[in-house]
């Protein structure tokens, strides 16, 4: 290769590398690829948090004393879970976005780039080649786009909303989430322990009930406590123990 040759691609090289183009949608994409691992992992911690929470509410509540119901729990959390991480944040993150890509969606959104854009990224990753088309045509294309896209606000391009949502709301049911941990330690502890260790989890403390009866077996009224319990000769009590 002559001296020439190796000047006009070193030219080339550096021109495609401080491009104003292709640095403004490198950089997009860069952001966009941001964008996309925060929300994937945001959506996959809110179905996480989301489930576990559920879960254990629902054992406290209804007392889930079968180890293989609250291990079919577990099971479908983890499954859930998976699922939720798989289509939210690896598939996305393993699709290879390109700056062509990204100028065809940018095109999308803004009719008058239309083919001028795209083609100035092609232009400028081929080098200006010349069997292409003239190398100077190529150029007024590219310093057009340049232009063009210099004048535009392309914040909407990349859409957060949605990742900020679910980062908001799985914010929220933490703190509720910490707050029931405050309220009640022992039992939030008990629970993620059933929830964990299904099949070597103790049981929920149980309750007992004492109701006071009288000589035919009928519930004594509250205002009737004091006063017939002062008068322990003219009454029969007997007491039930119930368990919940």
């Amino acid at each position: 290769m002559c001296s020439s040759d190796l000047q006009t691609l070193e030219i080339d090289m550096i021109d495609r590398a401080s491009d104003p183009v292709l640095v403004r949608l490198s950089g997009i994409r860069q952001r966009a690829r941001q964008v996309l691992w925060f929300g994937g992992l945001a959506q996959a911690a809110l179905l996480l948090v989301a489930l576990v929470l559920t879960a254990t509410l629902l054992d406290w509540w209804l007392h889930f004393d079968d180890p293989g119901l609250r291990c079919l729990c577990l099971l479908g959390i983890l499954t859930a879970v998976g699922w939720g991480a798989w289509r939210w944040w690896w598939t996305p993150l393993r699709s290879r976005m390109t700056d062509l890509d990204v100028a065809l969606r940018i095109e999308q959104r803004h009719p008058e780039l239309r083919d001028v854009l795209a083609s100035s990224v092609q232009f400028v990753e081929q080098g200006a080649d010349p069997r292409v088309g003239s190398p100077h045509l190529q150029k007024v294309v590219a310093d057009q786009a340049a232009g063009r896209l210099q004048s535009l606000d392309l914040d909407d391009f990349i859409e957060s909303t949605p990742a900020i949502r679910a980062a908001v709301v799985c914010a929220g049911l933490l703190a509720f989430a910490a707050l029931l941990v405050l309220l009640s330690p022992d039992n939030a502890a008990l629970a993620l322990r059933r929830l964990c260790l299904p099949f070597h989890a103790p049981e929920w403390p149980r309750a007992v009930v004492w109701t006071l009866l009288d000589g035919n077996l009928e519930p004594l009224r509250s205002e009737e406590h004091t006063s017939e319990l002062q008068s322990p000769c003219n009454l029969v009590c007997r007491l039930l123990l119930e368990k919940k």
